[in-house]
């Protein structure tokens, strides 16, 4: 009677043993095992007849080598089927793998009792053309991701699994500031650390923009799909390479777990993207899981979508302003404005609710240009030795005007350029393209400065400031919250105080909440700070008051 791999799996409690292995290799089907080091333990007759190999390969050689001399695999789908079994040792799972670079095989993994995997190749039929892949990345596209998560939920094993969601923040400003070009580069780099860092029998899609999809068959659990999305987030974050320059993108990501959030595909991969959504209202940008409540949250952010256009008409939005310390003198020196939007039902909503809605909508150009201007005629009232700081989005420097509207600002307000300061992100101050390095020079000839805000948080590199036409850096409040305790931040802020002293330039810290922050940052050789220690951000007609109590007038 014909063995089975379940008789075999069953015989011996250790298939390591010598009874086991025979039995193994007298098996017609292609059977390879492996140990827990991924060292051949054994390739059966059918299995080297399937791969093609000449000789029996050595027992304890490594599994990538041995299946890089079968003409069946390439180097690269061997190094890959190596990975799905480090995976699978992992996490204490299998599945069936498609080879990329093997596109006649076919491969089942399963973990046995005592840590040995089993191997299977098989051959299949060559694949259909790609018609369903994404031309950019080679991914699946969202039609035929859909079509693959309807045939998991139908599946009479009725399995569950996890869909994660995952796009980057800011993504348009990329192509703003550096052109499509980079932000394709982004997206295919992205592709490939998606592949490598899930099994291989999980899918990965492309199915927008920067919106990527990913299908876990067989996960069950929230903490498993939590975990693996912020190790995708992580690996996305990591720096990419473009023209030579160190480019950061920010991933996040959002969860739906079938059955529990639904059990069609549309519906799944539509409370993923709310979860995704979310993330983007978190200042931690931490994974999110799905939750009904999202629904009516995200029927919110549309309300606020289709009021913006309203708000900017009504002059519904006001500035709040935060005041800018000179830690040599504890003296104020200036203010940075921030937008509110005083709704009429609403109330005060923070900019956090608004801007990324606004940018995702296209209305952040519009937004920031009305901020400029009414922060210039609001600050000329202040005395002359008070500065203004205004944010500026990438995408206001797209359209190439962002020089003019700060020239006609000062000219209508009557602002000196001295006393203006136009914040830029450290993305767009690393990573300039030479329309937007004329912008800032022509801005800078004004006697306008030009600080670098939240700086830290997107690249891993500072030689590159030397050559840069800034006047400030302002470290990111996320290194001053870890303070006095982390070591790490300590070390950070350090050199780029150092750095910043070095190359005559301002160095501001954000988020200063308390005295022994504040002395530290001090004896690290910031300049400046600003802070809820100072004092929170208020209305234009708390400035003078504030000045009072700060040594500013």
């Amino acid at each position: 009677m014909r063995k089975t791999l379940t008789e075999v799996d069953g015989a011996e409690s250790s298939p390591h043993s010598d009874l086991a292995l025979e039995a193994v290799r007298a098996l017609p089907e292609p059977v390879i095992l492996c140990d827990r080091s991924l060292r051949l333990l054994m390739v059966n007759t059918g299995a080297m007849q399937l791969l093609g190999l000449a000789t029996p390969p050595t027992p304890g050689a490594e599994i990538g080598r041995v299946l890089a001399e079968s003409p069946r695999f390439t180097p690269a789908s061997a190094k890959l089927l190596q990975r799905a079994m480090a995976a699978a040792l992992e996490d204490g799972d299998g599945g069936e793998i498609a080879m990329r670079g093997a596109p006649s095989l076919a491969c089942h993994l399963a973990l046995l009792p005592g840590g040995v995997l089993l191997l299977r190749p098989r051959l299949v039929e060559t694949a259909s053309p790609a018609s369903n892949l994404d031309p950019l990345t080679g991914l699946a596209d969202r039609q035929s991701f859909l079509a693959k998560l309807d045939a998991e939920l139908r599946d009479r094993r009725q399995r569950p699994c996890a869909i994660l969601m995952l796009d980057f923040r800011s993504f348009r400003s990329l192509n703003d500031g550096l052109g499509h070009g980079a932000g394709d580069a982004v997206l295919r780099e992205a592709a490939r650390r998606l592949r490598e860092g899930l099994r291989t029998h999980d899918l990965v899609a492309r199915i927008g923009a920067d919106e990527f999809a990913v299908l876990q068959p067989g996960v069950d659990s929230a903490a498993v799909a939590e975990r693996v999305a912020r190790r995708l987030v992580a690996r996305l974050s990591e720096p990419t390479l473009i023209g030579g320059q160190a480019v950061v993108m920010v991933a996040r990501a959002g969860i739906a777990l079938a059955p529990e959030d639904g059990t069609e595909a549309a519906p799944l991969l539509h409370c993923a993207g709310l979860a995704l959504a979310e993330t983007k209202l978190d200042v931690s940008g931490a994974p999110r899981r799905f939750e009904p409540l999202m629904e009516h949250r995200a029927r919110t952010r549309h309300a606020i979508a289709s009021g913006l256009r309203e708000a900017l008409a009504r002059r519904q939005f006001i500035l709040h302003y935060q005041p800018l310390m000179d830690l040599s003198t504890e003296r104020v020196t200036g203010f940075e404005a921030l937008i509110r939007w005083n709704h009429p039902e609403r109330g005060m909503i923070p900019p956090m609710a608004f801007i990324p809605v606004a940018e995702e909508r296209g209305m952040i150009s519009a937004i920031g240009e009305w901020v400029l201007r009414a922060a210039c005629v609001e600050a000329a009232g202040w005395p002359a030795s008070m500065t203004v700081a205004v944010n500026v989005a990438v995408a206001q420097f797209a359209n190439g005007r962002l020089a003019s509207i700060v020239r006609d600002a000062l000219a209508a307000s009557g602002l000196a350029g001295s006393r203006l300061e136009i914040e830029i992100t450290e993305s767009l101050a690393l990573a300039q393209t030479e329309a937007v390095r004329a912008q800032i020079e022509a801005i800078r000839a004004m006697g306008v400065r030009i600080a670098v805000d939240d700086f830290g948080t997107g690249y891993s590199s500072l030689a590159q400031l030397r050559n840069l036409p800034f006047d400030r850096l302002k470290i990111d409040r996320s290194f001053v919250r870890e303070l006095p305790a982390g070591l790490e931040s300590l070390a950070i802020i350090r050199a780029v105080a150092e750095l910043g002293s070095a190359l005559g330039l301002q160095i501001t810290a954000e988020g200063v909440e308390t005295e022994e922050q504040r002395d530290g940052l001090k004896a690290m050789g910031c300049t400046a700070a600003q802070g809820f220690y100072y004092g929170r951000p208020e209305p234009a007609a708390s400035v003078p008051g504030m000045m009072v109590r700060l040594g500013g007038a």
